[in-house]
């Protein structure tokens, strides 16, 4: 038999179901702010939307994850742009922090041209001394135009003082050529340590990385190590691989979504 039921629609009044979260969740959502969107000057500038959607656990000793039922919007009132990232996993392990997911940018409109001139400032500035200045740099050749310097770094004498002995000059055509496709092949055995002079060190990078001296110097030093070899490089300066590399040092300060830009987005000339 086929019984079929008609459908009746029950007017009633509307029903607000709330809840009040613990303190917990509370400081663990101020733990992923500090962890994803940074801890920059542009961070103080962005706002987490819909907060409600993200879920913690910190239940294993040393592990912080996080995950999201629905997208993550976060507004950059700093550089002009409303990101939605649909996360794919975040983790916090020891001193390792990682995520993958994928970025959608939407250009806000600003309230007057100081504001539109502002997110140009930033914007540019966000990008200068970033990975993906550096990448584009190097597959383009141009690593002393854009004032960076590359050395090769013994993983033996990683965590020495930065004006040690014993760091070497990292010849480009050493460490990178084009791949069968449109990308390029990034291979290098021991850690890459870059140094951009183009800009100085941020007085929240020296609280951040909790360092003692209190001046900041005249150029910003970072160090990546790849996790897989060779790590493809698109032509815009993306890292192809999820997880192909750990950033150490001011690429860790700034590889945040408080300075994310679109892929799109150009210097000016």
């Amino acid at each position: 038999m086929t019984v079929r039921l008609d459908a009746k629609v029950l007017n009633s009044p509307p029903i607000t179901v709330s809840a009040e979260r613990d303190e917990e969740w509370y400081e663990r959502l101020d733990r992923f702010r500090r962890l994803f969107i940074g801890r920059s000057d542009l961070a103080e500038d962005c706002t987490l939307v819909n907060p409600e959607v993200l879920r913690f656990d910190d239940k294993w000793w040393g592990r912080f994850e996080a995950w999201a039922e629905k997208p993550v919007i976060i507004e950059n009132r700093a550089l002009g742009y409303r990101l939605t990232y649909f996360l794919k996993e975040f983790e916090e392990r020891g001193s390792v922090v990682r995520w993958d997911g994928e970025p959608l940018f939407e250009p806000l409109a600003p309230t007057d041209s100081a504001e539109a001139a502002r997110w140009r400032r930033n914007r540019l500035e966000a990008y200068r001394g970033s990975l993906r200045h550096f990448l584009r740099a190097l597959i383009d050749d141009r690593l002393d135009e854009a004032q960076f310097d590359l050395y090769r770094l013994p993983r033996a004498s990683a965590f020495r003082h930065a004006a040690r002995a014993d760091r070497f000059p990292a010849e480009r055509d050493n460490i990178l050529e084009a791949g069968p496709d449109s990308t390029y092949l990034l291979t290098a055995h021991d850690r890459l340590e870059v140094v951009y002079h183009g800009m100085p060190e941020r007085r929240a990078y020296l609280e951040w990385a909790d360092l003692r001296r209190r001046t900041p110097r005249d150029h910003q030093t970072s160090q990546i190590e790849l996790n897989e070899q060779p790590l493809h490089i698109d032509p815009s300066g993306e890292i192809v691989e999820p997880y192909g590399a750990t950033l150490y040092q001011y690429f860790a300060f700034t590889a945040r979504m408080a300075k994310r830009l679109p892929r799109e987005y150009e210097p000016p000339k």
